[in-house]
């Protein structure tokens, strides 16, 4: 009987500790389809809503110069806020959240559910 029930309450604290472990994160991803209609070169990052995460890392943008439409998969959490940012290698203009998300948007962001954007076109 003692055996039975010191192997009750290990179940019970294994079962307790399992239940209040915090939820981690699942990995997801997200398809943004960005395409440049600008005479110029852009450059073009992504970044979290809800953590210090920029897509690509390091301090990097991917480039823009041409007129056709790029897709970038990023790894993100499910459910995370990611949003794009462009700007003109010069700093004149910029789309969604600019560099280094410097910039308010409200339509630039989208939900890290699987899913691919429409085609977000960068014009003047």
């Amino acid at each position: 009987m003692r055996n039975v029930l010191q192997l009750f309450t290990a179940l019970a604290i294994l079962l307790s500790a399992y239940a209040f472990a915090a939820p981690s994160a699942r990995a997801e991803t997200l398809t943004f389809v960005i395409e440049s209609q600008v005479d110029d070169v852009l450059r073009l990052e992504f970044s979290s809503t809800s953590r210090q995460v920029f897509w690509p890392a390091g301090n990097k943008s991917w480039v823009l110069d041409d007129y056709d439409a790029h897709s970038y998969k990023l790894s993100c959490n499910r459910g995370e806020q990611v949003c794009y940012g462009a700007w003109q290698t010069d700093g004149t203009l910029r789309w969604g959240r600019g560099y280094r998300a410097d910039t308010a948007c409200k339509t630039c962001c989208y939900t890290c559910n699987g899913s691919t954007t429409k085609v977000i076109r960068l014009t003047y």
